[in-house]
């Protein structure tokens, strides 16, 4: 009668947590999610009758909460969270945000920052998020790179645009050079003080070719 009690217990809690809040595409996507809850089951979700310890992981030892913050990471695309303890990372900060957080500060408040790729359309095809004080530039080839658009039929999903518009923030020259090696046209305006510099240097050196032109 234990064992019956303990299979009821799992298989409710698997229905209200897992499957109730999934769409099911086949079996070997319910294998999949069911073997990632079984994980999370047995070394991650607490358990009252263990006083809040997973059955096969114990409870960790108590820390100093001034030199560790929770992390939170994400299961089966999002429908299960599992927390663990990471140390701070940084010197001359007693709060310093990790890598992978987008909280920054700019104009004297805490801010983030979205860099977007859309179609035409205006559909998202790639979204990085940084913090508010990064830069345009630097973000330029991480949200190409995140591109990829399954195709109709067979193949692998498309990762080159056909063309990329975009604002003067990402008319650097390592931006063009970036486009023109992966054979993607692009229309960016120049920025004003590029073209007056380079109507400056005109008289001694030939006019570098603009980073992208428009059709």
């Amino acid at each position: 009668m234990r064992g019956n009690a303990i299979a009821e217990r799992w298989i409710g809690g698997c229905r209200r947590e897992l499957l109730d809040r999934t769409l099911i595409w086949n079996q070997a996507h319910l294998r999949r999610i069911l073997r990632q809850y079984e994980t999370h089951h047995n070394q991650h979700r607490p358990h009252r009758s263990l006083n809040s310890a997973a059955p096969l992981k114990p409870l960790p030892e108590p820390v100093d909460l001034e030199r560790y913050h929770v992390r939170r990471h994400a299961r089966i695309s999002g429908m299960i969270n599992e927390y663990r303890l990471v140390a701070w990372r940084g010197r001359g900060s007693r709060h310093p945000q990790p890598a992978d957080h987008s909280l920054g500060r700019s104009c004297g408040a805490l801010t983030t920052k979205v860099h977007p790729a859309c179609k035409q359309g205006q559909k998202p095809l790639s979204v990085v998020i940084t913090a508010g004080q990064r830069g345009d530039t630097p973000q330029f080839r991480a949200v190409l790179e995140g591109i990829a658009v399954p195709r109709l039929g067979p193949g692998p999903a498309r990762t080159r645009p056909d063309r990329v518009l975009a604002d003067k923030a990402y008319g650097s020259r390592a931006d063009g050079g970036y486009l023109r090696r992966r054979g993607i046209a692009c229309t960016i305006p120049e920025k004003a003080r590029h073209a007056q510099h380079v109507l400056d240097m005109s008289s001694t050196c030939p006019r570098p070719a603009p980073p992208c032109r428009g059709a």
